[in-house]
C-alpha cells in the first residue's frame, strides 16, 4: 500500500502543459461553442419552415376540402395527426 508521501502531487502531464495549450484549448472551445450556436439557428430556421408549411396544407384542405366532403376532410386530417404523433411532434413540446 503506498503511503500519500510516496505519491506525486501533480500529474506528470501537467507538467508539460504550457501557455499555448492552454490557448488552443480555449480556441477550440470558442469554436465549438460558435458551431452549436450555427446549429441552433439553423435548427430552429427548419423548423419554422416546416410549420409554415404544415399550416399551409392545412388551409388548402380546409379551403378546398372542407367545403365539398367533410368526411374526407376528417379522414385526412385524422391520419394527418397520426402521422405526427408517430414521427414524435409530441416530443418536441415535452422538451420545452
Amino acid at each position: 500500500m503506498m503511503s500519500s508521501t510516496n505519491m506525486p502531487p501533480y500529474f506528470p502531464l501537467l507538467k508539460k502543459i504550457t501557455g499555448e495549450h492552454i490557448d488552443k484549448i480555449i480556441e477550440y472551445s470558442e469554436k465549438d461553442d460558435e458551431r452549436g450556436f450555427r446549429f441552433a439557428k439553423i435548427s430552429k430556421l427548419y423548423t419554422l419552415i416546416f410549420a409554415i408549411l404544415g399550416i399551409g396544407v392545412f388551409i388548402f384542405l380546409t379551403v378546398f376540402l372542407a367545403k365539398d366532403d367533410s368526411n374526407i376532410f376528417m379522414d385526412i386530417i385524422k391520419v394527418g395527426l397520426g402521422f405526427l404523433g408517430g414521427f414524435g411532434v409530441g416530443s418536441f413540446f415535452k422538451k420545452t
